[in-house]
């Protein structure tokens, strides 16, 4: 069968243009692709107390070039980060589904205003009191990681964040709190963090 040139041209035309309709489709149709985020938490041991308990709000991502965004959670969840030693954790985020790609940081959204009795306390082993703890700019940043990490498109991204409470709890003199507890003793956590890719 003999095409004639405008023909064969047309056909050419439409030819191409299924073919890059077809692979936009293998693509994804032009979509953004995502990936799914894992966030535990667990903890080396402390001496002296029998609790320490630190109120997480949510998670906070920055997106490389983009706007940083929050996961915020529905019910704050308070962890007990003596409980999370070894190979236990807790999650914070359990397969988070969020833009495949590269991130600059994430931060953990926490409550420890030391005059706010119960929002993140340390439990005494000795007396059983219950003392505030306050993070430095914890209500303003939080608890800042400073690590890049990226997302891939359809996999699972699977995080520890580890707490070392023996570097990071103290209680300076002048750190006091109007919570009538411990004297009025506040206890700072200065977090030394790890971040562990799984």
């Amino acid at each position: 069968m003999n095409i004639s040139s405008p023909s064969l041209t047309r056909f050419l035309l439409v030819a191409t243009s299924a073919a890059l309709l077809a692979a936009c489709s293998s693509d994804g149709g032009g979509e953004e692709q995502t990936g799914f985020l894992k966030v535990g938490i667990t903890d080396a041991p402390v001496d002296e107390a029998a609790a320490v308990v630190v109120k997480f709000t949510g998670v906070e991502l920055k997106p490389k070039g983009g706007s940083a965004f929050s996961i915020d959670f529905a019910t704050p969840k308070s962890l007990d980060l003596i409980q999370l030693q070894g190979e236990d954790r807790a999650m914070l985020l359990d397969g988070e589904e969020i833009l495949a790609g590269e991130y600059e940081w994430m931060r953990l959204k926490v409550e420890a205003d030391p005059n706010v009795a119960g929002d993140s306390y340390l439990q005494l082993e000795t007396s059983g009191a219950a003392c505030e703890i306050r993070i430095p700019s914890g209500d303003q940043t939080g608890l800042k990681l400073i690590r890049g990490f990226t997302i891939g498109a359809g996999t699972t991204t699977d995080f520890t964040i580890d707490f070392d409470l023996r570097k990071s709890l103290v209680a300076p003199p002048g750190q006091t709190t109007i919570v009538d507890t411990c004297d009025n003793q506040a206890y700072l956590l200065k977090p030394v963090l790890r971040i562990v890719d799984n």
